[in-house]
């Protein structure tokens, strides 16, 4: 700078205004060029950490799920074994009131047949009676 109006000190002021304009327009493309690349990506914010712990969360969560379905699986196992023995057991229970019912009324036939036979016995008895005495034979 020669201090003489219009010497190479405006040009060197131009120049410095054209670098700064560069660098600013380059930090600026730069810029744009990061944001464009980073533009769905989460890496290093604050979304990032949140985007981090909902992934674990939701991990935590399906592994909650599958143990659960696998319990609810064991239990319904555990259920239909159960159910089929009170099948059994009902189908069992009507075998042995329908065979106590059958019981019953044999045993109603029998004591009916005893008495039958108590009085058939009663009547023979009293017939040979009645036939030892009119063979004079003592009682």
């Amino acid at each position: 700078m020669s201090g003489v109006p219009g010497s190479s000190g405006g040009s060197e002021l131009i120049t410095v205004v054209i670098a700064a304009a560069a660098g600013g327009v380059g930090a600026l493309a730069t810029w744009l060029t990061g944001r464009r690349k980073r533009s769905g990506k989460i890496d290093t914010t604050e979304a990032a950490t949140l985007w981090r712990e909902s992934n674990d969360m939701r991990q935590e969560l399906r592994g909650e799920l599958e143990a659960a379905r696998t319990e609810l699986a064991a239990e319904r196992s555990k259920t239909r074994a159960m159910s089929a023995e009170v099948d059994d057991a009902r189908g069992e229970a009507f075998r042995a009131k329908a065979e106590a019912e059958h019981l019953r009324e044999e045993a109603a036939a029998a004591r009916s047949e005893v008495q039958q036979l108590r009085t058939e016995m009663a009547r023979l008895r009293e017939e040979t009676d009645q036939l030892r005495q009119q063979l004079g034979l003592a009682p």
